[in-house]
């Protein structure tokens, strides 16, 4: 891991940061979102879930944030459109202007969604000597998920009945805050 004294330069993800994040961006467009009948409809399963997960996460992100084994300079924006393949075998990132130092699990929730995606990515941070126990690895991975799901489907609450994928990305957003 690059520590902090290296990346001095970086803004640090904090408690602000995440608290904005919540309460400026997601809270008002789920508020509104669930003033529309078709949103309840189709997603109403998932309110009392994401609800009482947005009203623990700056309680529990904090776990995350003070984990200085996971601390390194991460890329903060990882959604789909900010990742390229190229010739189906390089990974490029792009867009690097949200880099912050903060914990790694900020950047892998979002890139690693299955199990077997996990697994590969532990054993190249175990190539480096980077360890996590399975609890240790699971409970970080848990929260960042979470709070990753309540940031990234802002614009989607916003966007999903006028933009034929947004539908599906909220659900799935809706899906990483509930665990599934």
């Amino acid at each position: 891991m690059v520590k902090k004294k290296a990346l001095s330069w970086l803004p640090e993800i904090d408690t602000r940061y995440i608290e904005k994040m919540i309460c400026k961006y997601w809270k008002p467009q789920w508020q509104a979102a669930k003033q529309y009948e078709h949103f309840l409809a189709l997603f109403g399963d998932y309110i009392p879930i994401v609800e009482s997960a947005a009203d623990a996460i700056l309680k529990d992100i904090q776990h995350v944030l003070n984990d200085q084994s996971s601390q390194t300079l991460i890329h903060n924006d990882l959604n789909p459109g900010n990742v390229l393949v190229r010739q189906n075998t390089e990974v490029i990132f792009i867009d690097w202007e949200e880099a912050k130092y903060g914990s790694l699990f900020l950047d892998i929730a979002m890139r690693c969604r299955t199990p077997e995606q996990m697994n590969d990515y532990r054993d190249l941070l175990s190539a480096k000597s980077i360890e996590f126990t399975d609890h240790h690895w699971n409970q970080l991975y848990t929260i960042a998920s979470r709070y990753l799901g309540l940031r990234y489907m802002t614009w989607n609450l916003g966007a999903w009945t006028t933009q034929s994928n947004a539908k599906d990305q909220l659900r799935g957003y809706l899906d990483m805050v509930a665990g599934r």
